[in-house]
């Protein structure tokens, strides 16, 4: 999710009905949260950062918070980083969520550009 402290709060409890404060501290520039879905049957891992300008930057911030989503995720189903097999599986998972976060933003920003140009 890509938005302000108070965009990204808004969005969990609205589309995701998290219920509770989102405590976010004032010096994060980012972060992956874990929350309980709101019909309990799972976990929801979720990667904000306040904004994406598609600087270097901002793709490294990216790739650093989808090693954590990775990690997070394999690690709540029994899996730990050590083993090669395992490395290797991480691998792979971190790339799949890095890929899917980008296409969900290109999209978005074509669908912006669109909207843009139908306005004028």
């Amino acid at each position: 999710m890509i938005g302000t402290r108070d965009e990204f709060r808004s969005y969990m409890c609205g589309k995701h009905r998290v219920k509770g404060e989102i405590d976010i501290p004032p010096d994060k520039v980012g972060g992956t949260f874990i929350f309980d879905a709101a019909n309990g049957s799972h976990s929801l891992e979720v990667i904000w950062l306040p904004q994406m300008d598609f600087t270097t930057w901002d793709y490294m911030a990216l790739a650093h918070e989808c090693d954590h989503a990775a990690m997070d995720i394999l690690e709540q189903h029994g899996m730990k980083l050590g083993d090669d097999s395992m490395n290797h599986a991480y691998i792979y998972f971190k790339g799949a969520i890095y890929l899917s976060f980008l296409n969900q933003l290109h999209r978005d920003r074509k669908k912006a550009e669109s909207t843009l140009k139908k306005a004028k």
